[in-house]
């Protein structure tokens, strides 16, 4: 338990620390940024003094990361000229639980190899969904499987739970209407997410099956080029990070606002996980229309 507590401290602390470092050079600009993000600093600090990673209070200790982290957000917010966020609601722990697992939410775990998050699953089920009531730590569901592609969900949407992917795959991304020409054939999930038992990543290979020779390697072609779209992207994004600190006022928001759009859409496109494989000419859009907003 003491280990889990200090591996969610120490993770969610690097994280913070990492924001502190991208947000320092900018905070300036404002003096009511400036006020968070000293707030943030401050709080940080405190963990940082402490050196038991959450060891000797983990909830105080936590309680400091997520101010920590809040105050980061609106020293963001407040650079770009946008609402203040507001403190969100964290799933609620059962509270016979909750006293050695205050921080469950947002501390991750592997079932059979499958990432498993805590905090999605807290949103619609309760503790002892999965775990026994009489022994305390024994999971009774050991296979996810049972609940997201067998038994009244065998039939159940893909949709539903891979939303990035499906809007994507039907082109519907940031308000688009745009779907590949697979969907548009009404080729299912499952055609090419094929398997005997439950769903699985597909290969080039898998192609074949329906494809004549080639297509293989036409896929193998279009995830190259996606991750060299990525990588380029990146370095835009990277290139126009050094320039925000020279930049002022309008501009400096424009920059800002441009960066943080670059930023989110690295992370949907890898988020995706396909290369490309989903909607290739979307993702090459998408990729060429961003530093055209420049």
């Amino acid at each position: 338990l003491l280990t889990m507590w200090q591996t969610s401290v120490r993770t969610r602390f690097a994280q913070a620390e990492s924001t502190l470092k991208f947000l320092k050079p900018l905070k300036d600009k404002s003096r009511k940024a400036a006020q968070f993000f000293e707030e943030a600093r401050h709080n940080l600090e405190l963990i940082r003094r402490d050196r038991s990673d959450g060891a000797h209070n983990i909830r105080y200790t936590l309680a400091l990361l997520k101010a920590a982290q809040q105050d980061l957000l609106r020293t963001e917010a407040t650079l770009l000229g946008e609402k203040i966020p507001v403190d969100e609601k964290t799933p609620a722990v059962p509270q016979d639980c909750q006293g050695c697992h205050p921080d469950i939410a947002d501390h991750p775990t592997f079932v059979d190899g499958t990432l498993f998050p805590h905090d999605a699953h807290m949103e619609r089920f309760s503790c002892t969904t999965c775990h026994s009531q009489k022994t305390h730590g024994k999971t009774l569901k050991k296979d996810c499987n049972t609940c997201h592609h067998g038994g009244n969900n065998a039939e159940k949407p893909c949709e539903e739970c891979h939303r990035t992917q499906a809007a994507l795959y039907h082109g519907t991304l940031k308000g688009l209407d745009s779907p590949d020409v697979m969907a548009e054939a009404e080729v299912g999930c499952a055609d090419c997410h094929v398997s005997d038992t439950y769903p699985e990543h597909p290969t080039p290979e898998t192609c074949l099956m329906c494809h004549e020779e080639g297509y293989d390697e036409m896929l193998r072609e279009w995830q190259n080029e996606t991750r060299e779209g990525l990588k380029r992207l990146q370095e835009q994004l990277d290139s126009l990070y050094q320039r925000l600190p020279d930049l002022k006022g309008p501009d400096f928001q424009k920059a800002f606002r441009l960066y943080r759009e670059g930023q989110n859409l690295l992370a949907l496109l890898r988020k995706d996980g396909s290369l490309g494989a989903h909607n290739i000419a979307l993702v090459e859009e998408l990729l060429e229309a961003w530093p055209k907003q420049e």
